[in-house]
């Protein structure tokens, strides 16, 4: 499995919006997504679910327990929205394979109430049962994608035939 293709998925979730129908919708995106199993999939993004509170928060741990069932890791433990009197986890990082994850790091931007997450991935075939080091992180890569006309014409095109009915679906 030389799992070079990498499918990244962004989410935002409204705060003002039931946590309970978003891991609902979550369930029925992961389910459609098992023709790309064999893909290196990051699903990354604002979940407005506070992963700190997991303990005690039923929904935390009904959007954790989905993304388990179809083979996803949270990869960020860290705080991303820090303010005087509050620190939450709401931005999250998950992905199906782990042997390809290099290294995921919160980083301070001065763009947002927001922490950033910053995911180093393996854009080549990776063992799985290779250690991954957290804390050794390099911003580093051997590979990179080549931005041209005709590299936006390929992603373009592939991109208008993608399916893209559940996501035009409204409530």
């Amino acid at each position: 499995n030389n799992n070079r293709t990498k499918l990244i998925i962004n989410v935002y979730r409204s705060p003002s919006k039931r946590v309970d129908t978003f891991v609902e919708k979550v369930e029925n995106v992961l389910r459609s997504l098992d023709r790309h199993s064999r893909k290196h999939i990051l699903i990354v993004g604002d979940f407005n679910a506070d992963l700190i509170k997991y303990e005690t928060d039923s929904n935390s741990q009904k959007l954790i327990a989905v993304l388990e069932k179809y083979g996803f890791v949270q990869l960020c433990s860290r705080p991303t929205r820090v303010t005087d009197h509050s620190a939450t986890l709401i931005d999250h990082a998950y992905t199906n394979c782990i042997a390809n994850t290099n290294s995921c790091h919160v980083v301070t931007l001065d763009i947002s109430d927001h922490l950033g997450l910053a995911t180093n991935v393996s854009l080549g075939s990776v063992p799985s049962h290779s250690p991954v080091d957290f804390d050794d992180y390099n911003y580093q890569t051997n590979k990179s994608r080549k931005f041209d006309e005709a590299s936006n014409s390929t992603f373009k095109t592939l991109i208008e035939q993608e399916n893209w009915e559940s996501v035009y679906a409204s409530d």
